[in-house]
């Protein structure tokens, strides 16, 4: 599986990233060959939103699915991120990885329940 990561030059956080991947494409037997991981601002993640979702807000995480071969890609908004571990008691690091998987489930096909 090739992971490819944007938005950091934080070797560490980007090996952690890609393990966190791995280990849940593993569990669930996914066959596709790559996907992409992009750090983004407010900014950004709330044009995504506003032109995709038609949510005009910023949020945490945005996943969008392609196809069998290329998984998809998960957009994660660093300073939502830094706000939400701030306010839950975890560290940026650790809120990340939960966006991280959380996208990886939507890119899996697993829908939030309301």
């Amino acid at each position: 599986m090739k992971i490819e990561i944007f938005g950091t030059k934080n070797t560490k956080l980007q090996k952690e990233i890609k393990q966190t991947l791995k280990k849940i494409l593993f569990e669930k037997k996914c066959q596709a060959k790559s996907l992409t991981v992009i750090l983004v601002d407010n900014n950004y993640i709330r044009q995504l939103n506003r032109k995709y979702l038609n949510r005009n807000r910023i949020t945490d995480v945005l996943a969008f699915p392609f196809d069998d071969k290329f998984l998809g890609e998960i957009y994660i908004c660093r300073p939502q991120a830094r706000k939400q571990a701030q306010l839950w008691g975890l560290t940026e690091k650790e809120e990340i990885l939960n966006l991280v998987r959380h996208g990886v489930m939507h890119l899996l096909g697993y829908q939030k329940v309301q």
